[in-house]
């Protein structure tokens, strides 16, 4: 008889993300300096993930044809580990929204997708250089369009959030 005690198995993006946060490792002292490592993590993400689009796309309006290529494989690569870090909330059951919507919510969402329209387009353009057809026109087009509306829907949830009441200002019925 055995007395080994077998492990549940653990999907290959469970251990995926084991080893990369190495909760058991050498990394931190204790909770409250992982605690800090990962705000730190969160603060130096969110800056890329404004400065890195924004340098891509101007990259591509500027660079044009030559460069097109590149921004592509670069934006690429540079996407693929958020799907796996959404993946990595999702599966955790993480609320992604925040309750209620404030103008720094806002901004910073306009500052983190906004270039990615501009990018698509400018790497169109780059592509496409010297050969302008209508389903060219029509992408660059779509894209703008797409790109307007997605504004007006996050200005439209902003000023709805900001009109509804504030949950925890409403009394629960236990406390009345």
């Amino acid at each position: 008889m055995s007395t080994t005690v077998q492990q549940p198995s653990r999907s290959t993006f469970d251990r995926l993300t084991a080893w990369i946060l190495d909760p058991d490792g050498v990394m931190y002292g204790d909770e409250q300096e992982r605690l800090r490592y990962y705000e730190s993590s969160a603060i130096v993400v969110t800056l890329q993930a404004i400065l890195v689009p924004w340098a891509l796309a101007v990259c591509a309006w500027v660079g044009g044809r030559p460069v097109a290529p590149y921004l592509l494989a670069v934006a690429v690569l540079y996407l693929a580990p958020w799907f796996v870090g959404a993946a990595y909330v999702r599966r955790r059951r993480v609320r992604r929204l925040p309750t209620r919507i404030s103008a720094a919510f806002v901004a910073t969402s306009l500052l983190v997708y906004l270039p990615y329209p501009l990018l698509c387009v400018g790497l169109a353009v780059g592509f496409t250089e010297g050969t302008r057809t209508s389903f060219v026109n029509g992408l660059i087009g779509g894209l703008i369009a797409g790109t307007v509306a997605g504004v007006v829907v996050l200005v439209v949830g902003f000023l709805r959030a900001r009109r509804a009441p504030d949950p925890a200002a409403v009394p629960d019925e236990d406390d009345l």
